[in-house]
């Protein structure tokens, strides 16, 4: 078929374009921005379309697009101040530079061109405050040359740009052009009795349909029985709320007579107590009933309709004169905030005037995390652990307000982690003593171990461990406290998961009423592909003993056969191609006639949620990965005549892609049919050297190197 100039397009006006006074001129003008480049063409008849991608239509009905490759440069440098600086060399950037992009930009500097720099992050450079809207401005250790790297997804698409750097230049500016759309791959199919066509970005299933005829695919809607114009719109007091609640919750904080009173009402209940300690005076008094009168409207704002638990964690007192005989061993000063326990334990201090600490404690409930309960959480982790003896209740509450913490901005304030949340850096710069974890993640650990063996031996589920379960996995709670790098607990997780396994058609039924009703709480989303997931993660530090394990609990797993069989692919592999080779002769695949239409019966058959073009590739690729097994590691000649067959599957989906048309070549060629296997590695090489902006430089090399033995007899 001729290769056919496709457009995919933003926009389409036909209306004149014009420039001040003069026409422009018909042709084709490109832009970049963020690093996505644009397209601005002028047709005939003063048409215009802007657009973000040019592609050649390579078969009937597949398309492999490809949006430009960036032209302008990543990094520009221009020298803003020329004085003569023997140590340092100041790096600021452009106006229009976007702060986030700083943790794409490696920095590094050298005296000599060829040498290897040492690079460094430069948002770790940057000493300004991240959330300062002050200039950027970086030191860096003055040198003959600079090297600035744009960190990518593929290492082999890093490039480092080198600027010499002249002896009387101080300070530089840079520019910046992300290269975000480098690497996207598009892929297009064509339903020829719809008349549609859908855009998909390769490996991901995010499609877009284009209508030839948009007006009868909109016509398909129900449309409204009248569209009022001009609307005047109407003030505030004139629109009612549509939740039929007339007024919030009329939260109000309770009232203490004495600190023994607010302290036993703390003991008892559990909450923290925030007790303030300040100068006495009938003005002191009167702007602290103001704070409670304006936390009490927060609050109510906050549970809107009816009590919320989550939003009432304290109480809060203004210590009195009467009240100082006890609280002599709490050391209060004036101007003091105390928040403590329920046994009267001390979790945050802080000296501050009265309307320092209220905005604190009213800005609690607008973090995202909440200071107090989480240092309160991390003293009743630490309580738990010193215990004489192990309380499941308690235990079980714990991790599950730490399952319910998001990651961001909290802190354990933990010695082996440096200090690097924003929150937990405003405590410090506020003088505020606060609380910290004591213990080491083989206690909390062994904490957990416990919990779990605790729930062992249930016979029916117990959806709050069952939740606890599924977000150690999603979210390990050893990573929230000690940070990304540390180790998961390999025991702890196995019986996690063997009760997630064990339970797995209750969870399935508890998810699908929870999906319709999202106040049953408790999230468990894809649990299959979280377990598996989880077990392919065990699998790459497991011993052999550990591996049999992991294998039985995915015999005991439903559904995700694909996980499964990756696992077997990376650690079993002859179990793996005799798994695959069942399914393989199952589906009938292998007759080379009807793909197409054993395909479209397959597609029916398991019903799939993904779109017909991620269905076939997806058969395509387990085809390709099990055909490729066979290339590096089976030499049996039986088993390569099979792998022929699969191999031959994949190209009759796509026979174009070269990753496919490489297996299929190796195999030939250890078939023995040299000359056949020369012929499509060379198609390989071609198709790769034809769309360089599609494929990396590795794939290149390779391929090429492996048609090189081919031909000289070094394979």
């Amino acid at each position: 078929m001729n290769k056919v100039c496709c457009l995919i397009l933003i926009s389409f006006f036909s209306i004149t374009v014009f420039s001040q006074s003069v026409i422009i001129p018909k042709g084709e003008y490109y832009s970049e921005d963020e690093g996505t480049g644009y397209y601005f063409i002028v047709h005939d008849n003063n048409e215009f379309q802007i657009s973000i991608a040019k592609g050649k239509i390579t078969t009937d009905s597949i398309s492999n697009l490809s949006l430009p490759e960036q032209k302008g440069m990543v990094f520009g440098l221009s020298y803003t101040q020329k004085k003569a600086s023997q140590d340092s060399l100041t790096i600021t950037f452009s106006k229009n530079f976007k702060r986030y992009n700083l943790s794409k930009i490696y920095i590094g500097a050298t005296n000599l061109i060829n040498e290897a720099p040492k690079f460094e992050k430069a948002n770790s450079a940057n000493t300004a405050d991240y959330y300062e809207p002050n200039e950027i401005s970086i030191k860096v250790l003055k040198t003959d040359y600079l090297h600035l790297l744009e960190q990518s997804y593929k290492p082999e698409s890093n490039v480092n740009y080198i600027f010499k750097i002249p002896q009387n230049v101080s300070e530089v500016e840079i520019t910046y052009q992300p290269s975000l759309t480098r690497d996207i791959q598009l892929n297009a199919t064509y339903d020829a009795k719809k008349e549609v066509v859908t855009i998909n970005e390769v490996k991901r299933d995010n499609p877009i349909n284009f209508y030839k005829n948009f007006d009868k695919y909109v016509k398909e809607f129900a449309t409204p029985k009248e569209i009022e114009k001009n609307i005047v719109w109407r003030s505030e007091d004139e629109i009612k709320p549509i939740s039929g609640y007339d007024n919030p919750y009329a939260f109000k904080l309770d009232s203490f007579d004495s600190y023994e009173s607010a302290i036993q009402t703390s003991t008892t209940d559990g909450k923290l107590l925030l007790a303030f300690y300040l100068k006495e005076g009938e003005k002191v008094i009167d702007n602290f009933s103001t704070f409670k009168s304006n936390y009490d409207k927060k609050i109510s704002n906050l549970m809107y309709s009816q009590y919320k638990e989550e939003f009432d964690p304290y109480h809060i007192y203004l210590i009195k004169e009467s009240d100082k005989k006890f609280i002599k061993s709490l050391d209060f000063k004036e101007d003091q905030l105390l928040v403590l326990d329920d046994f009267q334990s001390i979790i945050y201090r802080r000296k501050a005037s009265l309307t320092e600490l209220s905005k604190e404690v009213m800005n609690q409930h607008s973090y995202a995390q909440n200071d107090y309960v989480n240092l309160h959480l991390m003293k009743r982790l630490d309580d738990a652990i010193s215990a004489s003896s192990f309380d499941s209740a308690k235990t079980k509450a714990i991790f599950k307000d730490l399952a319910s913490i998001n990651s961001y901005d909290f802190f354990s304030g933990h010695e082996s982690v440096t200090p690097t949340s924003y929150r937990e850096k405003e405590l410090i710069k506020t003088n505020s003593d606060y609380y910290k974890l004591q213990s080491n993640l083989e206690q909390v650990h062994a904490l957990f171990d416990k919990l779990a063996n605790s729930h062992k031996t249930d016979v029916t589920v117990d959806f709050e461990f069952a939740n606890i379960a599924y977000k150690s996995l999603t979210d390990p709670y050893e990573r929230k406290l000690y940070g990304n790098t540390v180790e998961d607990d390999y025991e702890s997780d196995l019986k996690t998961i063997d009760y997630l396994i064990k339970f797995q058609n209750d969870i399935e039924d508890y998810k699908a009423i929870a999906d319709e009703d999202y106040s049953k709480g408790y999230d468990f989303y894809n649990v299959a592909y979280t377990i598996s997931d989880a077990l392919n993660k065990l699998a790459k530090t497991a011993n052999t003993n550990a591996l049999q394990d992991i294998k039985q609990s995915f015999q005991k797993l439903q559904t995700d056969s694909n996980a499964y069989l990756f696992f077997l692919k990376t650690y079993y592999p002859q179990i793996y191609l005799e798994e695959y080779m069942s399914y393989y002769d199952a589906t009938n695949l292998h007759d080379t006639n009807y793909v197409v239409v054993r395909l479209d019966e397959l597609y029916e058959q398991t019903k799939s949620k993904t779109s017909w073009s991620a269905f076939k590739r997806e058969i395509a690729n387990n085809a390709n990965d099990a055909a490729w097994v066979v290339v590096e590691k089976i030499e049996d000649k039986k088993m390569i005549k099979e792998a022929l067959k699969w191999s031959k599957t994949s190209l009759n989906i796509n026979e174009t892609n070269p990753y496919y048309l490489d297996t299929y070549a190796q195999l030939l060629y250890k078939n023995g049919d040299k000359r056949s296997a020369i012929k499509y590695q060379t198609k390989a090489v071609d198709i790769i050297n034809e769309n360089t902006g599609l494929y990396s430089t590795s794939l290149l090399s390779n391929t090429t190197d492996v048609l090189k033995r081919m031909k000289n007899g070094t394979y």
